[in-house]
C-alpha cells in the first residue's frame, strides 16, 4: 500500500463505521429490525472494503502512461519503422496517452497542406488534417531514439552502418525509404556527429 493512501484508508474506515453504528441504532428503535453487533462490524468491513478497492482502482488509473511507450532500442526495421517509440500513422489520442499535452504547438506549410507540430520533451511529433502523424523528429542529446546504433551525438559512419547504408566522407545526411515516409539523419558538417533523427510520411 502507497504510504499516502493511509489517511485515506484510515478516513474511510471512520466514516464507515459511523454508517454502520447510525443505521443500527436506526434499526434497533424500529419493532420489526433488530442488528447485533456482529452485523456492525459485518457492515462497517463492507463499506471499507469497498472504499479500499476504489481508492487501489483509482491510484492504478494515473500511473505514468510513458510506461506504455516502447523505447528500448532494436535494429532498425524499415518494414515497421518507427521513431522515439512513435509509428507513422498513429492518432492523435494515441500520442496524447502516451505523451500528454505538448509543451507547444505550431503549423508548418506543406505544400498545399498543412501540418500540426507538437513539441514535447525530447520530441517533435507532426500531425496532418485528419489527426495522424506524418513526422517525427528528435534532436535531443540523449533522448532515446528506439534505434539501435543511431542517437544524437553518435559518429555518421556507426549511424550508416546500424541502417545498413554506405557511408562516405562528405556525408551530411543519411536517409533511406522505410514503409510509409522516409527516415533522414542529419549530420553535423565538420565531424559527422548524428544531429537530428527525422522519420517523415506522406501529409
Amino acid at each position: 500500500m502507497r504510504r499516502s493512501s493511509v489517511p485515506f484508508v484510515r478516513a474511510t474506515f471512520a466514516l464507515a463505521v459511523m454508517l454502520a453504528l447510525t443505521a443500527c441504532s436506526s434499526a434497533a428503535s424500529s419493532e420489526d429490525k433488530l442488528s447485533s453487533p456482529s452485523d456492525t462490524l459485518s457492515n462497517a468491513h463492507l463499506v471499507t472494503s469497498s472504499a479500499v478497492a476504489a481508492q487501489s482502482d483509482s491510484s492504478e488509473d494515473h500511473i505514468d502512461s510513458s510506461d506504455d511507450m516502447d523505447t528500448a532500442s532494436s535494429a532498425f526495421d524499415p518494414d515497421q519503422p518507427s521513431l522515439g517509440g512513435i509509428a507513422l500513422g498513429m492518432s492523435k489520442q494515441d500520442i496524447k496517452r502516451l505523451l500528454g499535452q505538448p509543451a507547444e504547438r505550431y503549423n508548418l506549410a506543406d505544400g498545399s497542406a498543412a501540418v500540426s507540430m507538437n513539441e514535447y520533451d525530447r520530441l517533435t511529433v507532426g500531425f496532418n488534417s485528419h489527426g495522424m502523424v506524418v513526422y517525427i523528429e528528435i534532436s535531443a542529446p540523449g533522448a532515446e531514439t528506439g534505434i539501435a546504433g543511431v542517437e544524437i551525438g553518435a559518429g555518421g559512419p556507426e549511424a550508416a552502418a546500424a541502417l545498413g547504408l554506405p557511408f562516405y566522407p562528405d556525408s551530411q545526411v543519411l536517409s533511406c525509404q522505410v514503409t510509409g515516409g522516409l527516415l533522414k539523419v542529419d549530420l553535423t558538417p565538420d565531424t559527422h556527429r548524428v544531429l537530428s533523427i527525422k522519420l517523415v510520411g506522406q501529409p
